[in-house]
């Protein structure tokens, strides 16, 4: 590990039950079930049942946190429960944005056009097996990986973005790995060029990137003295300013629902253009 970027943080780690738990995502229950082909299978129901909070705009929407989705992952034990804690996870990662909803839920179409949901759903309850039996590595390889004799549970549409969410919602609190699953997201990938100096692709990582990132954040997580998902969505704040930007600062987005910014950035290398992927 004694070749890996340096802690590129200062100050105080964000608290992980206070700050990291509450990130959130606002969503309205009616225009997703609107959208999924079979809402009574593939809808959880407890994305019904938090409470309406009233945006600025004086619309009646829901919000959905990490822990709310860490805690419905709890409850998941079968193949009806899987496909829910996948919808879960991309209602928590895309919200409002109705392109991206429609765009990821296109996942379930041909499993609901041809009555095969619990196909979809064994697969996905197999590659939570393999996270927690194995290592989430090797869960990544069978779903994502491109090397001969991986990609064994690949699933059309589903990319590594809403995979390695399904991951880490399914096994991080429960893991035991060295390497425990972690998101990893354009954002995030984003971050990762910036704060290590080395030019991240920002889509259709390898497993061997995707252990890198893992190996990466541990090492970081222990110098900082926080949870490793404590860092993974530090970086995807920091890749959300910088886009908007074109530099890092602390201030938070609101839909990040971090309360603390007493942590900054040490200023990043910028890395080569020659390489980096776009």
């Amino acid at each position: 590990m004694s070749g890996l970027p340096k802690l590129p943080f200062r100050g105080q780690a964000p608290d992980r039950q206070n700050d990291v738990m509450q990130q959130y995502a606002w969503y309205d229950s009616a225009v997703w079930k609107k959208d999924l082909d079979d809402p009574d299978s593939c809808w959880p129901s407890f994305l019904d049942e938090l409470e309406v909070k009233s945006r600025k705009d004086g619309r009646g929407w829901r919000k959905v946190s990490r822990r709310n989705v860490f805690d419905f992952a709890k409850t998941v034990g079968s193949t009806e429960g899987a496909v829910q804690l996948l919808v879960a996870s991309m209602v928590w990662g895309i919200g409002t944005s109705a392109q991206s909803r429609r765009r990821h839920l296109k996942v379930l179409s041909p499993f609901v056009k041809d009555g095969e949901l619990d196909k979809l759903g064994k697969t996905l309850l197999d590659a939570i097996g393999q996270a927690r039996k194995v290592s989430p590595v090797a869960a990544y390889a069978v779903l994502h990986g491109k090397e001969p004799g991986e990609g064994s549970l690949k699933v059309d549409y589903l990319g590594p973005s809403y995979g390695t969410k399904l991951l880490y919602f399914a096994t991080f609190e429960k893991h035991s790995a060295k390497l425990p699953a972690l998101i990893l997201d354009r954002r995030v990938a984003t971050a990762l060029t910036w704060l290590t100096g080395t030019p991240w692709a920002e889509h259709g990582w390898s497993s061997a990137t995707y252990e890198a990132y893992l190996r990466t954040c541990v090492k970081w997580a222990e110098v900082w003295k926080t949870e490793p998902d404590g860092v993974e969505p530090t970086g995807s704040r920091t890749a959300r300013t910088w886009r908007r930007s074109g530099r890092p600062r602390c201030t938070s987005p609101s839909r990040s629902g971090f309360s603390s910014s007493s942590f900054s950035w040490r200023t990043p290398v910028s890395p080569s253009s020659s390489g980096a992927k776009r």
